[in-house]
């Protein structure tokens, strides 16, 4: 997904930003449950109620919002699409892939 979305010349920022955004947000998760446990009235089973939650509002963005690339995106900007398909056009290492028939299940 990243190497569809962010120009070669930023691919580098966007996966650490990615990557470390997962790790901050373990950390946060975990802190934020732990206090959640720890808070009269709501207790343990609220730390899994709140992930949860949070995991299903993430879903459901995911799906209004995701695309592929940017040119199957209908919330992308015109100027943004553009700046980002000609990032790729001094590339030859960028291929389309179309990962779901790529993984054959039987």
């Amino acid at each position: 997904m990243l190497s569809r979305w962010s120009p070669p010349s930023e691919l580098s920022g966007h996966t650490a930003l990615t990557y470390n955004g997962m790790s901050v947000g373990t950390v946060v998760g975990m802190s934020l449950s732990g206090l959640l446990a720890d808070t009269p009235g709501l207790g343990w089973p609220s730390a899994f109620w709140l992930s949860g939650l949070l995991g299903l509002a993430w879903s459901v963005a995911w799906v209004v919002f995701a695309a592929n690339a940017p040119g199957s995106s209908r919330h992308v900007s015109k100027e943004e699409r553009q700046y980002i398909e000609e990032s790729f056009s001094g590339t030859s290492s960028h291929k389309e892939v179309d990962t779901f028939h790529s993984c054959t299940l039987h």
